[in-house]
């Protein structure tokens, strides 16, 4: 709420927001990992003064029964 009232109250020019969601379930053996971060990274490059904030992610792990576990972690 605070960053927001500071970007209204700030009187610039209004700042694009972008939100990403993804769905790699049952798909996370699939995915070439090294070109997803290399894809992910020319998407994401950052600009001048561009902050991108994690609210919360998952963390998948492949338990020794070989399924998938997810967890979800939260940063703030």
């Amino acid at each position: 709420k605070e960053f927001v009232t500071k970007v209204f109250e700030s009187g610039g020019e209004m700042p694009h927001f972008y939100f990403v969601k993804g769905d790699v379930s049952r798909a996370f053996d699939t995915i070439p990992h090294k070109k997803l971060v290399e894809v992910i990274s020319q998407v994401l490059k950052p600009e001048s003064q561009t902050v991108y904030g994690i609210r919360w992610y998952a963390v998948i792990m492949i338990t020794p029964t070989g399924k998938a576990r997810k967890l979800y972690k939260r940063h703030v």
